[in-house]
Formats: structure tokens, sequence, C-alpha cells
């Protein structure tokens, strides 16, 4: 009889087996010892190196601007990040990413999960558990609320083990736009471009407009729910400032009443996505007009084959994507899990709790 196994089975199995390892290693181990200690502003040329010795990917690691905008330019506080050494040389990092998130007005201090990587020779070695369990005693200590994450299937059973819950695959909204289109180039094997979003403006544009301050004013939720404070310095950092990453942006209003779109193209196999990384609308009816007003607009002129959104339950933003045409796609977003560090504050590991958007969530 054949046997055969789901793919997170597989990775459930090969991750018990990297453990048994790790225990052989510990109790046979060749002699060598990796000491665990703080990151520094010096380390960054060789983490970007082990990350790309890691990976294999050298022509798309990050860059050393990209490292300094993400881990030490960011509003929410200076990345924590230990390292592992072996005889001078790195053989194993891990970052977590400083975020805040409110429940109505008070803020929630939080880190996300993110940059890792073990040298080949040390695979096998608790190299990763190592660094991440002890970077989580060291965001218990600082008070941290609790740590989350968006983990691919291959390392979603190595953080359950450490104690992470699952909360949902993230849901998202999704518009089909050109399906003629894919469907001709995908019969012809053309590639596929990432879409320009001409029609809107840049985020420093719409960063200089001078309605924004009362607009972001106006929009602040008064909500139990997990949220990002949208100042006008966040924008500037997560939208503005990154390097490498263009993001269109449109803010329209209407009196006291308006919408803010700010979105991105981009390439996913042969099909050319715009992601809605944030929508920001007025709760109100007037508010939702605009909304459904700049929505339709992205839709006509972005040359991509769909637009994803994520908006939570009950809020102004999720009626003005149904109301053209979104549908609810449940089961395609990425993984979302979270560990709790203390009681303070509503369950992170229900999706209830949370009012978030694709670029509160999106890797990056």
């Amino acid at each position: 009889m054949r046997l055969t196994f789901t793919r997170q089975e597989r990775a459930i199995a090969e991750w018990h087996l990297a453990a048994i390892r790790e225990r052989h290693e510990a109790l046979h181990g060749d002699g060598r010892e990796a000491v665990v200690r703080q990151a520094t502003s010096a380390d960054t040329h060789d983490i970007l190196n082990l990350i790309a010795t890691s990976y294999n990917r050298e022509t798309s690691s990050p860059s050393t601007d990209y490292w300094q905008w993400k881990h030490e330019a960011n509003p929410f506080g200076a990345s924590p990040c230990l390292v592992a050494e072996s005889n001078g040389r790195l053989v194993g990092v891990r970052v977590f990413l400083r975020w805040n998130w409110y429940s109505e007005s008070h803020c929630i201090r939080t880190a996300r999960a993110v940059d890792t990587a073990t040298h080949p020779d040390w695979r096998g070695k608790g190299v990763f558990s190592r660094l991440t369990m002890q970077l989580v005693e060291q965001m218990q200590k600082e008070g941290v609320s609790f740590i989350y994450n968006t983990p691919n299937a291959n390392s979603m059973p190595g953080y359950l083990k450490m104690g992470w819950a699952p909360v949902t695959r993230i849901p998202l909204w999704i518009r089909p736009t050109h399906i003629a289109a894919l469907a001709g180039r995908t019969l012809s094997g053309i590639q596929a471009t990432a879409p320009v979003l001409d029609e809107f403006g840049t985020v420093a544009e719409v960063l200089n407009d001078p309605r924004l301050p009362a607009f972001l004013a106006d929009v602040t939720p008064n909500d139990t729910r997990y949220h990002t404070a949208h100042t006008p310095g966040y924008l500037r950092w997560r939208y503005r400032d990154v390097p490498g990453i263009s993001y269109g942006a449109r803010l329209e209003t209407a009196g006291d009443a308006g919408a803010l779109v700010i979105a991105r193209g981009r390439v996913r196999g042969r099909l050319r996505e715009v992601t809605i990384s944030e929508l920001l609308v007025t709760p109100s009816t007037r508010g939702a007009r605009v909304a459904r007003m700049l929505l339709s607009e992205l839709i006509d002129t972005a040359d991509t084959d769909y637009v994803a959104a994520c908006a939570a339950s009950g809020t102004t933003a999720r009626q003005a994507l149904a109301r053209v045409g979104f549908l609810p796609a449940p089961c395609i977003g990425p993984h979302f899990t979270t560990r709790r560090l203390s009681s303070v504050g509503l369950d992170p590991s229900r999706w209830a709790s949370w009012r978030c958007s694709i670029g509160d969530l999106e890797l990056f």
C-alpha cells in the first residue's frame, strides 16, 4: 500500500526529523559552539551576506538601504536582533520588527517575527529555535504584549512547536478584471509585467496634500480591535521612504467625507496583481461614495488581472469593496499566527480581535 502525505504533513515530519538531529548534535556535537549575542550596526554587512548564503539568493538579498529603513528607521523603534557567532563568523540571525497596534486609544506594544537565516553548515543544530526563543524571552521582559507573523507552510510547524497559535488565513477580497487578456497571455506564453498605476499620484504627493491631516483625524477608528495609527509620519516611513518599492496613492474628499487609496502593482506567477495596501474611508455614506469612485477608477485604469484588498467586517471600506464587485476569497491569503506574552488586551489569536489592512501585514 502506498502512503501519501499532504504538504503540511510532510513539513511537520521534516520538522520532527530536524528536532531529532538537533538533540543528536547536542549530545554528539562536533566540538563547535555558537555564541548568541545582540547584533550591532557593524554586523549589517555580515548579516546580509548570511541571508544571501542561507537562501542562495545573492541577487535578491535585502540592500543595506532597505535593511536600515526596515530595522533602524522604523518609527516604532529599532528592531531587536540576535546573531549566533562561531569563530568570528556569523552562523545565524533572528530579527523581530517592532509594531504598535491600538485598541481604542490604548497602545499595544508588539513585535513581528521577520528576518531569519542559518548558515547551511549549521542547520539542524538548534540555531533557529535558540535565537527565536531567546528573543521571545527578551521581548517578554520588555513588556511586549504578543508576537505575530505570517509563516509559510514549511516554517509553520516550527512556530507552532515553539508556542505560536494559528489565527487564520488572512481573508482577502478579490476583484477580477481582464480575464480575457489573462487567457490570451497564458496561451501565448507571454510573461506578465507589473501593472503601473499611472492614473494615481505618488505617496509623496498625497503626503503633501494640505487636506491630509484633517482627513486622517476623521478616519481614526474608535475601535477596540487592533489597528495601526495612520499618522503622517507612519505613512511616510511605510510607503514613501521604503527603498525599491513604488506605491501609487490618491486622496479625494467631498466636504467632511473622503477616502484614501494606497496601492502597488506586482507580478505573481503569470498574474498581474494590484494590491490595495490601504483603503481609508470616513465612516459615512458620502465617504463610501468617494471610496467607490476611487476603487472604480483604479479597476478601470490599472492594466491588471485582478485587484486584492483586505478590510475588516463592519467598516465603510468593506461596504465600498462589496459595492464595486470585490468578492471574498477567505482561503488564499497568507497564514497568520501569534504568540501571546501577556494577558493585556484582546486575545490576538482570534481574528475577530483584528482590524487590519494588507499594508499592516504584507511581507516586506
